[in-house]
């Protein structure tokens, strides 16, 4: 379950030098700065604009609630935003999924390079993740190399999802054939080319 929704952050409170609508005293109005934001589990995502209320310290009176106040007194309102600026903080939900999304980019490069040493050099007990001709994934794993000639094991199991093939990891080699079949190393190659090997996991 998500939650989110738009919650006010209170900026400043100020005095204007203008006459209450409601009592006509002048010089008692205040105004108050709210910079409202759009949070998920709580975490600012980004701003969604200011609100402005005004409000006579002589008769209690909230005048203005909102966007009504730049165009009461757009002087006041114009010599304002010169100062009032959108603080930083409001988007740190959006700073966080740049920064995730860049560490997944990162990640997804390093393993890619890894893999692509892995295949070339083919050693007994690597596992490959690798897509199927009819769109679904399953395992393969090494178990011998002869010269150009690697024999795999196949894997019982397929998953709709390339997700399902970490749980499908951990139940070790109860999910492989005992009947390895031959691959030449150019083939595996080719594979992981056309991305139908999609990575190699080898154990330290």
């Amino acid at each position: 379950m998500i939650i989110f929704g738009i919650k006010d952050s209170h900026l400043t409170t100020q005095s204007i030098s203008k006459q209450c609508e409601s009592c006509k005293v002048s010089n008692n109005l205040q105004l108050s700065i709210f910079q409202r934001y759009v949070h998920v589990f709580w975490i600012p995502f980004f701003p969604a604009g200011k609100k402005y209320v005004t409000q006579c310290n002589h008769c209690k009176n909230i005048l203005l609630n909102g966007n009504e106040f730049q165009y009461a007194f757009p002087s006041v309102y114009k010599e304002i935003k010169q100062y009032i600026r959108t603080p930083i903080w409001t988007y740190i939900g959006v700073v966080l999924v740049v920064v995730l999304l860049i560490n997944s980019v990162i990640g997804e490069f390093k393993k890619s390079e890894n893999s692509k040493v892995l295949v070339q050099s083919p050693t007994k007990g690597d596992v490959y993740k690798f897509k199927t001709e009819d769109g679904q994934y399953s395992l393969l794993k090494v178990a011998e190399v002869k010269g150009d000639t690697i024999y795999v094991f196949s894997n019982n199991y397929v998953a709709t999802q390339i997700s399902g093939l970490d749980k499908l990891l951990t139940h070790g080699d109860s999910t492989y054939r005992t009947d390895p079949y031959p691959l030449l190393k150019s083939d595996i190659s080719k594979m992981f080319e056309k991305r139908d090997i999609l990575e190699v996991i080898r154990e330290q």
